[in-house]
C-alpha cells in the first residue's frame, strides 16, 4: 500500500474522489462530509429534530456491548438518552474524510465530573448528506447498558 492509502481497499485518497472503505464506496468529497457534520451538530446544540440528517436506515452500533439501534428516531431517541448521562464531556478535533467523520472524547456518568471517566470513538459514515451509520467504541458503551436492559425487560 502507498503513504495515500486509508487501508488496503482504498483508492487515491484525494479530495472529490471516490474513496473505498471497508469495503464500501464513499460518495461525498471531504467539504460535503464536514458541511452534513457540522450542519448535524448544530441541529443537535440548538434542540432541533436532528434526526433529518439521517437516512431511513440509518443504524447507531455501541461496538463494544454490541448494541445496536436502527431507524431515525430510535437513534435520535438513544443518542439523547445517552447524552442525558453524560457529563463532564471533553471532545478532541473532529476529523473528516470522503464520506465518513471521527470524534474521541471521554465523560462522567455523575453530575459534577467527578469519577472514572469513559472514553469514546465515535465513526459516522455519510453518504448524499444523510448519516447512514454510526459507530461508537469504549468504555462509554457501559452508561446505556443499564438502559437497554430496563427496555428490554419493560418494552
Amino acid at each position: 500500500m502507498s503513504g495515500r492509502g486509508i487501508d488496503a481497499h482504498t483508492h487515491e485518497v484525494q479530495r472529490g474522489l471516490r474513496v473505498r472503505w471497508r469495503g464500501a464506496v464513499a460518495h461525498m468529497s471531504i467539504d460535503q462530509t464536514q458541511r452534513t457534520i457540522e450542519c448535524y451538530f448544530e441541529a443537535m446544540g440548538s434542540g432541533e429534530d436532528f434526526s433529518r440528517f439521517y437516512s431511513a436506515d440509518v443504524t447507531w452500533s455501541m461496538v463494544d456491548s454490541g448494541e445496536k439501534v436502527t431507524g431515525p428516531s430510535a437513534v435520535r431517541d438513544y443518542i439523547v438518552a445517552l447524552q442525558g448521562r453524560m457529563f463532564g464531556d471533553l471532545k478532541r478535533d473532529l476529523v473528516i474524510s470522503d464520506g465518513h467523520a471521527c470524534v474521541e472524547g471521554d465523560c462522567v456518568d455523575v453530575p459534577g465530573g467527578i469519577g472514572a471517566r469513559h472514553t469514546y470513538c465515535l465513526v459516522y459514515d455519510v453518504d448524499n448528506d444523510r448519516i447512514t451509520a454510526m459507530r461508537c467504541y469504549g468504555s462509554i458503551a457501559r452508561l446505556m447498558s443499564r438502559q437497554v436492559k430496563a427496555t428490554q425487560r419493560t418494552g
